[in-house]
């Protein structure tokens, strides 16, 4: 075989093998770049608000009354009234006064279904009930008139009273009780220096002026929207959470309570690190959940409840309906709304692709259906824990750690409405680290390398000489 078909093999070989190398190089590379990822998940629900109040009034213990009313014909007023009209639940009695001026009390009935009054006038009508009979109060004290003639000298007149201005209140409010004719009667009385009559529109004219300051819904609500955890000492620990409500003014009792399956879990007072399942409070403190991280570990389902409780120094009328169909009472009672914050956990785990092993440093966003980011927080050694409601969601990476690929997967999850403590899974994969070869030969190979070339030439140079000569 002559020179140059040697030559011509040669070169083909080489060739051959720089294809099987690039090829097998662009295989490994893109092979070592792919990255893994998986998913999971949380749940929790807003706040809801509740008033406590008597269920029924059973109706043995409603003494028949007359109420009377003012007389149109000859510019009096009149008396009628029997025996005090109370209602009874339990051990508690009440004081009762009517919705309806045109209907009686029959003997028996069962009173039961009670309605809160409407919240536009509702403030007013308890300011009447709270002041009028039998509270001791400025509108019940018994006074002599300019001529000389005592007034408000006993309780059936003080009842009388308190009744009327209810009444009247109740037709400014469009409840139409009162004619017209009526209404005006007694405006006239009182202007006239009636003495009752007067304190009937002192007693209404107050109570607008309480309702116009203090009217309205009452409301109780918490930041807990969403809630972080962090770990500390073995335990989750929620964000601080805060209440509020629109009569602050008028709490005169609020704490807290954790029910649920979530052994050992406990709140804590911000401000003093008070402790324990319950804990009293004010409007203007906040408290933390902190739970066992172990005992979360060891259940399947989570179910969490944190119960606040508010009694208000302001109270609401609730009306009660006969079942007889006769007059519907109506009775003050103490306000309270509770409101429970459902708190499920969504767990979110950052993990090496090669060693299953969590991965600090990580930059994850938590989004909802809209695309309104919820959380953004950087990974740690331990798995993050968030408070979200029932509903699709989507978790991304916006920055990687250290040493890792960019995870460039959308994760989406759903959160469902049962309490299941699901985990969402992402994984992050090593960078590859493409040797410099150049930086790895020894110095000696440069060396051998250059003798050899010396060698050569020296070679080729009397190869040359050699040639001339001849």
């Amino acid at each position: 075989m002559n020179k140059k078909n040697k030559k011509s093999r040669m070169t083909q070989k080489l060739a051959s093998a720089n294809f099987v190398l690039a090829f097998t190089m662009a295989f490994f590379l893109i092979t070592m770049f792919m990255v893994v990822g998986n998913m999971p998940n949380a749940y929790a629900e807003g706040t809801s608000g509740t008033t406590s109040v008597p269920e029924s009034l059973n109706g043995d213990n409603i003494t028949a009354q007359n109420w009377g009313y003012m007389h149109n014909q000859d510019n009096s007023i009149r008396f009628q009234f029997g025996d005090n009209m109370y209602g009874k639940s339990g051990d508690t009695k009440y004081k009762l006064y009517c919705v309806e001026r045109q209907k009686n009390v029959t003997a028996n009935p069962t009173y039961t279904s009670p309605t809160k009054a409407k919240d536009s006038y509702n403030a007013g009508l308890a300011y009447i009930i709270k002041n009028g009979y039998p509270h001791d109060t400025e509108y019940m004290k018994q006074g002599t008139a300019s001529n000389g003639v005592a007034y408000m000298e006993t309780d059936e007149k003080k009842i009388y009273v308190t009744q009327h201005a209810i009444w009247y209140y109740l037709q400014k409010h469009g409840e139409d009780e009162f004619t017209s004719e009526e209404m005006t009667n007694l405006e006239k009385l009182a202007n006239d220096g009636d003495s009752y009559a007067e304190r009937v529109m002192k007693l209404y004219n107050d109570a607008e002026a309480y309702n116009n300051k203090y009217g309205g819904a009452t409301t109780l609500s918490s930041s807990a929207d969403k809630l972080n955890f962090t770990v500390s000492n073995g335990n989750l620990i929620s964000d601080e959470i805060s209440l509020s409500t629109n009569k602050k003014d008028f709490i005169s009792e609020l704490s807290a309570s954790v029910l649920g399956n979530a052994a050992g879990a406990t709140l804590i007072k911000t401000s003093d690190n008070t402790t324990g399942e319950t804990i009293p409070l004010t409007i203007n403190d906040t408290f933390k959940i902190s739970i066992p991280l172990a005992n979360i570990e060891k259940l399947t389902t989570f179910n969490l409840n944190v119960a606040v409780n508010a009694k208000y120094k302001d109270s609401a009328v609730y009306i009660y309906k006969a079942s007889d169909g006769s007059q519907s009472p109506m009775l003050v009672g103490d306000e309270s709304l509770n409101i429970n914050i459902p708190v499920t956990l969504t767990k979110i785990v950052k993990l090496d692709t090669e060693t299953g092993k969590p991965v600090s440093g990580a930059t994850l966003q938590v989004s909802d259906a809209s695309g309104n980011v919820l959380y953004k927080f950087t990974t740690t050694s331990d798995a993050k824990y968030v408070y979200l409601k029932a509903g699709d969601y989507k978790l991304t990476e916006t920055a990687a750690p250290d040493g890792y690929e960019l995870n460039k997967d959308v994760i989406p999850f759903t959160v469902k409405n049962d309490g299941t403590i699901t985990t969402v899974t992402m994984k992050n994969t090593p960078k590859v680290n493409v040797p410099n070869t150049a930086s790895n030969i020894p110095t000696y190979i440069y060396i051998i390398g250059a003798l050899i070339i010396v060698a050569g030439a020296v070679v080729a140079l009397s190869v040359a000489k050699s040639s001339k000569e001849k």
